[in-house]
């Protein structure tokens, strides 16, 4: 499955000003296979967004290369944890705040929340 960046303004400097740019996408986010429900793993999402512009990186002979490409995977996992943490703590704090208002609708209370967001986003909540 492919996805398209849509046509852009042609200008004089602008690279991308061929059109359409194709991205592949694999089945599981094409939508032709799903993902079985699992845990947050930051590691194995940083790793397979590097794939998508380096998909063997692994095996880089060059090592300044391949150190470069391993620091940019941490990067982007240090990113993500700290975007999920902020999202998760903002959740938390809204459920504390809040529980009149969602303890009767879901029937969670602020400490299953906890435990429910500490099973599923092990790599945010230690």
């Amino acid at each position: 499955m492919w996805i398209y960046g849509g046509e852009r303004e042609k200008t004089s400097t602008d690279i991308s000003s061929v059109g359409f740019i194709p991205i592949p996408l694999s089945p599981a986010y094409g939508g032709k296979r799903k993902m079985k429900p699992e845990p947050l793993n930051l590691e194995e999402l940083a790793d397979e967004i590097i794939r998508m512009e380096y998909p063997t990186y692994e095996q880089t002979t060059i090592p300044q290369m391949k150190n470069s490409i391993i620091r940019k995977k941490q990067q982007i996992k240090f990113i993500l944890e700290q975007r999920v943490k902020s999202a998760v703590k903002g959740l938390l704090n809204d459920i504390e705040k809040n529980q009149e208002l969602y303890v009767p609708k879901i029937g969670v209370g602020l400490e299953m929340a906890k435990d429910l967001i500490k099973k599923w986003f092990k790599d945010v909540i230690k």
